[in-house]
Parts: structure tokens; C-alpha cells; sequence
């Protein structure tokens, strides 16, 4: 399995769940994420692919330079 299919999967899995979820439950803090949200996870899977994506052909990756956007964590539109 190539990285850009394994990729693909594993963004339609993240898009199917996201739209089983109201955005209250997706904002909800859970025990099992040590208190985190459902949307703070998604945030930072797809700042992950924005940063890899944006940086071109590059040997690293700096994920501390990624635009961080907070209405990822609490919409799921």
C-alpha cells in the first residue's frame, strides 16, 4: 500500500466519522483522550497533512510552524 492510498484511507475513515458526530459531541472532553476533544485530535491530524503538504519536497518537516486553527477543533463542518 503506497503512503498517498494509505493516506486516503485513513482520511475517509476521519471524514466517516466526523459526520456521525454533532458538533457538542464533538467538542466533548473525554476520559479516554486524557481529557481532550474528539476535535482537537482531528485539528492536529489535518494540520499534520496541511504541513507535510505545504512543505514541498523537504527532508523535515516542522510541525511547530503550522498555522494552528482553533475552528477545527469545535465545527465539524
Amino acid at each position: 500500500m503506497s503512503l498517498i492510498h494509505a493516506s486516503q484511507t485513513i482520511l475517509n475513515q476521519v471524514k466517516q466519522l466526523v459526520e456521525q458526530l454533532s458538533d457538542e459531541e464533538y467538542r466533548q472532553m473525554l476520559d479516554v483522550f486524557s481529557g481532550a476533544t474528539v476535535g482537537q485530535h482531528m485539528r492536529h491530524i489535518i494540520e499534520f497533512y496541511e504541513c507535510v503538504l505545504n512543505c514541498g519536497i523537504v527532508e523535515v518537516v516542522n510541525y511547530d510552524l503550522r498555522q494552528r486553527n482553533l475552528t477545527l477543533e469545535v465545527s465539524t463542518s
